[in-house]
């Protein structure tokens, strides 16, 4: 059985024998291939089985064919009845490099008393080490002997239909064959990439329904010595194809305002290919190319392809696809540069010791408190709650020997020597939280501690731009311990979190997490941020004032082709946020959803309670923006924060507006602009003081 590889599905060739009558044994061999895997450079494997007949002529063919089933089912081929006996013998091709053909021959002779058969070997021709090439079969003439050339063509045909009835010996005969077995499956493997480059080049989806194989014979070499998983290659000619009009490739990689080149390595095989460029922001037209071909050989290309998004967040999406019909496409590399520092870094100090900590003068950035997961009030929630690891219960205690303060806090607003903390028992639990990441250089606190035990630091970076740091130098067996590990980080690209996990290492007792103070640090590219309020009733027409967005509560009315940019607010603090319909502000808007339009409106949000009030954002980058806040209150003042989530630029602050009677309103202005893409205004207006509460209505983006 003969597996023959034509356009991309397997041909299948019996060879099989009846009842030998000179063979006593009655001996009954399947002579299959076992794999013809389809691309060049593959080895045909050859393998034998044989079982013994029984007497009975036809229940012995019975078992054959379910022997053969059976068979055929572990090995992938299809066991089919007999060739018409003028097709019985083949030769096959098998490539054992460029140009390189040897060649399996299959022969069989027939008997029939004294009357003998030869019949000529079919032939296949053109298959070479190409990648796509395809396996020629064309059938030999039929050259029968001289007392079958003497016969009629039906007495001929009658004396077939007899032998095949007959018994039959094949003969099987190997040319140079070289049987082994190939290491590569055609199955095509995980990508190499830069080991520190946060796979921001994706891997290729598969453009059409065609399989995709591997080969190892292309014209252009290529070397690295910083991949993984495979570390360093040289004069590596290996590469991916696909066979078929329309059929391909598409990658991707990241896009947004700062500049960057992908060099994208494609070719094929007698074939043209089609590159077609896209930004996901459709900022600019689409960049298409079909002018690499060949029509008789391999033609290599790299296009080096420079761009830039509009907006921050984006994809370069690449598709390379066969233009016309022949051979194939291939797919070897692509390399991206340019869009922002190269390496990240990451670098930790371990100091034992439990001395007091003031959160608020520590974590200006933000900071974290467990349990309860009391933050910073303007930090954004920056630092993540824990995330437990391992298997073991989170219990909670208040015996620390390090005493914690705060006075920012929520919703907890302060405290003075608070010695709670978490703890966790058994080897390998413990606990993970996470802190934001960019270029800008950062500096991460983590209080951390244990009992009994022996603990272990470890801090990565999401984009794998720098080594992880760990240390497992606090421990103590016999009693409490505590120490704070000091994290200075910086990532290679926007978008990135810094992730510290804190594990149990020794047996015995258990390790314990505090809190976590994050530094503010002004970004090598200052943003800015300046807002100023303004007292007043005066009516606002919101579909004219936010061209970019709006937003309108309470049921977080929205311009509808805003795109959502300003998100429903977020309640700061523990009151209840209730609803209000006597505001002296009317608003007015055309645009909306689910409310396509409002005249007039009156209505509003407010929460009481000091420290308590609203939370709402805007997206930050590198472009200019203004954002109007509509709030007020009643018998109260209240506090507006403005904060830039890469802190880029000093908080906006202001507690002008405020009435120890009666109803207040203000809009406030904050124009701003961050330092990197992919960030976010915050904004928080709290009750300062007073009896009474604070009240939202509405905001505006341009």
């Amino acid at each position: 059985m003969v597996g023959i590889d034509q356009c991309d599905r397997l041909l299948r060739l019996s060879l099989r024998r009846s009842r030998d009558v000179r063979n006593p044994s009655r001996r009954f061999e399947y002579h299959c291939v076992h794999r013809f895997d389809r691309y060049p450079g593959d080895r045909v494997l050859l393998l034998g089985q044989s079982i013994r007949a029984r007497r009975n002529q036809r229940s012995e063919r019975s078992r054959r064919w379910k022997r053969g089933r059976s068979a055929v089912a572990a090995g992938e081929l299809l066991c089919k009845r007999r060739q018409r006996s003028d097709q019985r013998d083949f030769e096959v091709g098998v490539s054992r490099g460029r140009d390189d053909i040897h060649r399996l021959s299959l022969y069989e002779l027939g008997y029939a008393g004294r009357c003998h058969w030869q019949y000529e070997p079919h032939h296949i021709r053109g298959f070479h080490g190409c990648p796509g090439n395809r396996v020629l079969l064309r059938r030999g003439c039929y050259r029968p002997g001289r007392k079958q050339r003497t016969q009629p063509a039906g007495q001929r045909l009658r004396h077939h239909r007899r032998l095949s009835r007959r018994s039959r010996h094949v003969q099987l005969r190997a040319h140079k064959l070289d049987c082994e077995r190939h290491e590569r499956l055609g199955k095509v493997a995980q990508p190499n990439h830069k080991a520190t480059g946060g796979a921001q080049i994706s891997d290729y989806t598969k453009v059409g329904s065609a399989s995709v194989l591997t080969y190892g014979d292309d014209q252009r070499p290529i070397s690295w010595s910083d991949g993984t998983p495979l570390t360093a290659a040289t004069n590596d000619s290996s590469g991916i194809y696909i066979a078929g009009i329309d059929m391909g490739f598409q990658i991707s990689a990241p896009a947004d305002t700062a500049t960057r080149t992908l060099y994208v390595y494609v070719g094929g095989w007698k074939s043209s290919g089609r590159l077609v460029a896209h930004l996901s922001d459709s900022s600019v037209p689409d960049y298409v190319d079909v002018s690499f071909s060949s029509g008789v050989g391999q033609f290599k290309a790299v296009y080096t392809l420079t761009y830039r998004a509009a907006t921050a967040g984006q994809r370069l999406v690449v598709t390379w696809t066969q233009a016309s019909a022949g051979g194939n496409v291939t797919l070897q590399a692509a390399a991206l540069a340019g869009g922002g520092a190269s390496l990240g870094s990451l670098s930790g100090v371990s100091a034992p010791g439990s001395g007091p900590v003031n959160l608020t003068t520590t974590g200006t950035g933000d900071w974290a408190k467990w349990p309860n997961y009391i933050q910073k009030s303007s930090g954004g929630d920056q630092i993540s709650d824990y995330t437990r690891i391992g298997s073991g219960s989170v219990a909670t205690y208040n015996n620390d020997l390090r005493p914690l303060s705060w006075s920012d806090g929520t919703p907890t607003v302060s405290a003075t020597a608070d010695r709670s903390g978490l703890y966790m028992s058994g080897i390998d639990n413990g606990f993970q939280i996470s802190a934001p990441a960019d270029t800008t250089a950062r500096t991460l606190y983590v209080y951390v501690g244990g009992w009994k035990s022996q603990g272990k630091l470890t801090a990565h970076l999401s984009d794998n731009s720098s080594a992880d740091y760990v240390d497992t130098s606090l421990s103590s067996s016999v009693s409490q311990y505590n120490g704070v590990y000091t994290l200075t980080y910086r990532a290679a690209s926007s978008g990135q979190r810094l992730i510290v996990s804190w594990t149990q290492a020794g047996t015995g007792g258990n390790v314990t997490l505090q809190a976590a103070a994050l530094t503010r640090v002004t970004a090598t590219t200052s943003g800015s941020l300046a807002a100023s309020g303004a007292a007043g009733f005066t009516s606002v027409e919101l579909t004219a004032t936010g061209t970019s967005d709006w937003a309108k509560w309470p049921n977080y009315i929205h311009k509808a082709g805003g795109g959502a940019q300003i998100p429903d607010s977020i309640k700061i603090g523990a009151g209840t946020v209730r609803t209000y319909d006597n505001d002296q502000r009317p608003l007015t808007w055309s645009d909306g959803t689910p409310t396509p339009t409002g005249t007039s409106d009156t209505s509003g949000l407010y929460v009481a309670g000091i420290g308590n009030g609203f939370q709402l954002s805007a997206p930050a980058d590198t472009t200019s923006r203004t954002l109007y806040v509509y709030v007020g209150g009643w018998a109260s003042s209240g506090t507006l924060l403005a904060h830039l989530s890469d802190n880029s630029a000093d908080d906006f602050s202001d507690m002008t507006f405020s009435s120890a009677a009666g109803q207040y309103d203000a809009v406030y202005t904050i124009t701003y602009r961050a330092a990197s893409a992919s960030q976010q205004l915050v904004v928080q207006w709290t009750q300062a003081s007073g009896a009474g509460n604070v009240t939202l209505q509405g905001a505006a983006l341009r």
